[in-house]
């Protein structure tokens, strides 16, 4: 992976479009990766209203770098790493810069390796549609993992109600 302070991190965009330096939020993230203000910054800065930049795709192998140094489930990072898998076949959005690249794809296969672990400690419906939302994705359903990976228990129960009627007919 490149170094933090390689020239690269002042010549990206972010979510905006516009040049952004992720290089503050990925040393917030390797000090507290459940922290309000990271999460925060992530969402603000890396992703916006479905647009993603190099940024965005660039901090994932160091996020999960650091997340497998950990013991804390975590639903944030699957969260955004979901929300990053389903944007980059948007049309409008960059692909994988070729520099971060390997260390892109390396680091999806280390965290699919620990998300069994975690989906195994996993209880409430959050943690749960994340991680399975990122296996989806991580196995090629791009579309399933959109779904599972972003609408809530009553948007799902909205789809089964109207598909199978639901309420009328399943306990």
């Amino acid at each position: 992976m490149k170094e933090l302070t390689d020239r690269i991190w002042n010549n990206i965009e972010g979510g905006y479009k516009i040049k952004f330096n992720p290089v503050e939020i990925i040393r917030l993230f390797q000090n507290d990766i459940k922290s309000a203000e990271v999460w925060e910054s992530v969402w603000n800065e890396l992703h916006h209203q479905g647009d993603i930049g190099e940024a965005s795709y660039a901090v994932i192998p160091y996020f999960i770098e650091a997340y497998l140094k950990n013991d804390i489930l975590c639903w944030e990072l699957y969260s955004y790493i979901s929300t990053i898998l389903v944007e980059r076949h948007r049309k409008s959005n960059p692909i994988v810069p070729k520099w971060i690249e390997s260390d892109f794809d390396n680091s999806l296969d280390q965290l699919f390796i620990r998300s069994g672990n975690d989906l195994k400690i996993a209880e409430d419906e959050i943690n749960i549609r994340s991680i399975i939302g990122f296996i989806t994705l991580y196995k090629g359903l791009i579309k399933y993992g959109a779904l599972i990976s972003t609408f809530d228990e009553s948007e799902i129960e909205e789809i089964v109600n109207d598909r199978f009627a639901w309420k009328e007919l399943y306990q």
